[in-house]
């Protein structure tokens, strides 16, 4: 059993997303659209990582593809969240939106 809570308020109707993210849409976008990027926009993501110190990519090492794996995502992270990955994964359902800058020790994951 999965017990969601919903204790949330939004500060602006949803119907002003659109304009926010300032891109003209067809009448058939989803939210995905919102929530997930595509090769191209991960690739710059990566790019953007391998500027900090302590992953385990460089520029050069960014892959030229715009398929992306899981372990490329790893070489993206900096050491401590790696290791807070490793906790959520040891502890959490694949599946759980945890954030990596978050301890997973000082905070319970339940699914």
């Amino acid at each position: 059993t999965l017990l969601v809570r919903l204790d949330f308020m939004l500060s602006s109707p949803s119907t002003l997303m659109p304009s926010l993210f300032a891109r003209k849409r067809s009448s058939s976008h989803t939210w995905s659209d919102f929530m997930m990027a595509d090769g191209g926009e991960l690739k710059q993501e990566l790019l953007w990582a391998a500027s900090r110190k302590g992953t385990l990519l460089n520029a050069s090492s960014v892959p030229s593809k715009t398929t992306f794996t899981y372990d490329d995502f790893r070489k993206s992270l900096v050491p401590h969240e790696r290791r807070h990955l490793d906790a959520y994964e040891k502890q959490a359902h694949r599946y759980v939106v945890f954030s990596l800058a978050q301890n997973p020790l000082a905070a319970r994951t339940t699914h």
